[in-house]
């Protein structure tokens, strides 16, 4: 029993270089079988809220990834997904992205190994079963020994930035009950300063939840026109429905990377109209005003607009080995069905 006690003192991975007095850190998404548009822009959305002055840290989590048996546990097929995630957040944000760190869990574990498995024995020393049930995404149950194992690692990884005087974690929901679970046990060593940020956008899932297969529904970071406007047509856009329509969601995410958003339409349906704000075209919206039938091509032509300038650069050497390697598992698994 006295082995299963934590310790008295914290025991961390010591990052070199050491990261800065001030974090605004920001963990990943973990790989899927494509890298999702609005992934992409989740993370950017929350960089973007950071305090001028705070380090930036991008933290990817690839043996995590390894561990949960994400992309079948494929090293390779990991790392081609964050390639692809890398190259989506640079392409789209330069401006955003040129100060941030980029940290490969890996890379960073194998720095100090030693420091970094003891911090995440002791974290498993410090929880029980039902604080891992806690820290677990919402409406995940606990089922599998990697659960488990991955939320130590998660605050093993947290608890690497607690040199610094501040850290705020800005979390998407499947991270902030594990972030907070990591916090609370910092805290228990007389940690100060650490605190998440809960990301509360609207999701960009172009049908409700559980419609449509997920590949058709989400808007792929590699996605071609044909492709986009595909998705753009089959899209849930009910006249006048301003409480969970997709097209509008997607174009408050759109007015962040260029400022106006035009709907072009007939002299008889109130002719072009250039939209700055989000709440004055929802005001329209609900007022009928505006039709989907001018929203939804409006909403395609800007959001291949979007992601024209990626395409060409998608078109490189590694990153089209990089996409075939998530064909390949993609295809791996339909055979399996």
């Amino acid at each position: 029993k006295e082995n299963l006690v934590a310790p008295s003192t914290l025991k961390r991975l010591q990052v070199s270089p050491p990261f800065g007095s001030e974090l605004a850190v920001v963990f990943a998404p973990l790989p899927r079988e494509t890298v999702r548009a609005e992934d992409v822009l989740s993370v950017l959305r929350r960089f973007r809220t950071a305090p001028a002055g705070a380090q930036k840290v991008l933290w990817l989590e690839d043996w995590t990834a390894m561990a949960q048996g994400c992309l079948g546990a494929n090293k390779q097929y990991i790392k081609s997904f964050y390639e692809i995630l890398l190259f989506g957040l640079k392409g789209l944000a330069p401006d955003v992205m040129k100060d941030v760190r980029v940290c490969w869990q890996g890379e960073m574990i194998l720095s100090g190994p030693s420091e970094y498995w003891i911090s995440v024995i002791n974290a498993g020393r410090a929880l029980n079963l039902n604080d891992v049930r806690e820290a677990l995404p919402p409406g995940e149950s606990l089922e599998q020994a990697c659960q488990v194992f991955s939320t130590l690692m998660h605050i093993g990884d947290l608890l690497s930035f607690t040199e610094a005087k501040k850290v705020t974690f800005y979390s998407d929901a499947v991270h902030v009950a594990n972030t907070k679970a990591g916090i609370k046990l910092a805290e228990g060593y007389d940690v100060k300063g650490m605190e998440v940020v809960t990301e509360s956008a609207a999701t960009l899932r172009l049908m409700a939840p559980g419609e449509g297969a997920e590949a058709d529904v989400n808007v792929a970071l590699t996605d071609k026109e044909v492709e986009v406007n595909k998705k753009v047509k089959k899209s849930f856009c009910m006249p006048e429905n301003v409480e969970f329509n997709p097209p509008i969601a997607w174009v408050g995410e759109l007015l962040h990377f260029k400022k106006e958003f035009l709907i072009t339409r007939k002299p008889d349906n109130g002719g072009d109209k250039t939209y700055t704000d989000i709440q004055e075209l929802q005001k329209d919206f609900q007022s009928g005003a505006l039709h989907p039938g001018d929203l939804k091509p409006a909403f395609g032509k800007a959001l291949n607009a979007l992601l024209e300038p990626l395409r060409e650069g998608l078109k490189g050497k590694e990153l089209t080995k990089a996409q075939k390697d998530l064909e390949a598992f993609t295809k791996a698994q339909s055979k399996k069905k």
